[in-house]
Formats: structure tokens, sequence, C-alpha cells
């Protein structure tokens, strides 16, 4: 089972990799987008880690831990919104824009990130 600094490597390995495409030139957005949704997770792991709670392996769990957990309730709707949009890109197929990914994806990463980095 992964610790919590392993969480936060992790986030920020995947969010390092959803930053390192030309916004406005790769065909990869879906994975950007895939990308910012499994950092936003980390992130959140590595909180509940932080916090001594066992690791959610079941997206279903560890939405309901955001939801109810009077620290992370505050990113609740961004957490979700990026789950929403992964999901879309992974099993809809969804195509994204630049603009969508950079006003719509990375602000919710940033602010989840921000959000934890201030918790821990």
């Amino acid at each position: 089972m992964a610790t919590a600094a392993q969480h936060r490597r992790q986030a920020e390995s995947n969010k390092a990799f959803a930053q390192h495409f030309d916004l406005d030139t790769t065909p990869y957005l879906d994975w950007v987008v895939t990308g910012a949704f499994y950092a936003a997770l980390h992130f959140v792991e590595w909180f509940l880690k932080w916090r001594g709670y066992t690791g959610r392996r079941d997206h279903g769990l560890r939405d309901a831990y955001i939801a109810r957990e009077a620290d992370l309730r505050a990113i609740y709707s961004d957490y979700v919104e990026l789950k929403y949009q992964s999901e879309g890109a992974r099993y809809e197929c969804r195509q994204f824009t630049p603009d969508e990914v950079k006003r719509e994806v990375l602000p919710r990463l940033d602010r989840i990130e921000a959000h934890i980095r201030n918790k821990v």
C-alpha cells in the first residue's frame, strides 16, 4: 500500500505529465485531461493517507470521503468535474479544445493541489 509521500510524488508526476504538452498543438488533450484527473486523485490520496485513512481504490468511496470530510468538501465540485471530464475522455472519446483544457481543466487541478497543500 502506498504511503502519503508516494501519493504526493505520484500527484506531482501526473501533474507534470499533464503540463508537459503544448496545449495549442498536441493531439493528446484527452491524455492531458486524464493526467489532470489522476493528479487530483493522488493529491486527495495524499491527504487521506496523511490523515491516517486507508487508501481508496474505489472511486465511489473516495468521492464519499471528499464530500463528507470537512477539510475536503471545498474541492468536491472541482474533483467531481475532473473525474467526469476524464471519464468523457476515456470512455466516451470526448474531444477537448485547448481553450477548454486551459479554462476548465487545469485551473481545477491547481485549486485542488493548492487546497491539499494548505491542509497537509
